[in-house]
């Protein structure tokens, strides 16, 4: 299940295999994607809360809808997912494929088709603009960023992403508070616990 991990080639967070979200912001982050078929993938597609009805990727039809294309696109590009969290503004995914376009194309596949699909259904909204008659209509833009990935090296860093996947996924439900997540924290200055 794991490749063997060479110490020789120690990977450091934000140096080289992440890319996008926050990142893409800056000179470095504008390259291109580094994509691996070593090694799992974590992925994070943000969307803007004002233009989903309810504010929300969870809630039906829109939850269901992009539960579909993710499934619809994973079997057509043979993307394993071993874990998903569909929050209110964003989607975490736990992804590997064992060739690189693959990869490359769902990515870039299936945010677009999940945003046409919204569009087309009626579920995505935009805030009315009075605009001339001579000026196009902006495209109405669902995701906020480029998508987040990050490579997952080695079985602890596997483990580590699985369960803050769960975790987030639990506290969507409401089952866990963000509370819950650090009990060890003392609470801020001026909080009274009782």
């Amino acid at each position: 299940m794991f490749d063997k991990f060479d110490s020789n080639k120690v990977l450091q967070p934000g140096i080289g295999h992440e890319f996008g979200g926050r990142f893409r912001s800056r000179r470095s982050g504008r390259g291109e994607r580094p994509i691996t078929v070593e090694h799992y993938l974590h992925c994070i597609f943000k969307a803007d809360p004002m233009k989903l009805p309810q504010s929300s990727l969870r809630r039906n039809p829109v939850g269901d809808l992009l539960r579909f294309q993710l499934w619809k696109y994973a079997v057509q590009f043979f993307i394993q997912i071993d874990e998903i969290s569909v929050q209110h503004t964003h989607v975490h995914l736990l992804l590997r494929c064992y060739v690189e376009e693959n990869m490359i194309a769902f990515l870039r596949v299936f945010p677009g088709q999940v945003a046409q699909s919204l569009l087309r259904a009626g579920l995505v909204t935009d805030t009315p603009q009075r605009r001339k008659r001579a000026q196009r209509k902006a495209p109405i833009k669902l995701w906020t960023q480029r998508p987040y990935t990050r490579w997952v090296v080695g079985e602890n860093d596997y483990i580590a992403v699985k369960k803050y996947i769960q975790i987030n996924e639990m506290e969507a439900l409401g089952v866990l508070s963000s509370c819950d997540r650090y009990p060890e924290r003392e609470p801020a200055r001026g909080v009274r616990i009782s």
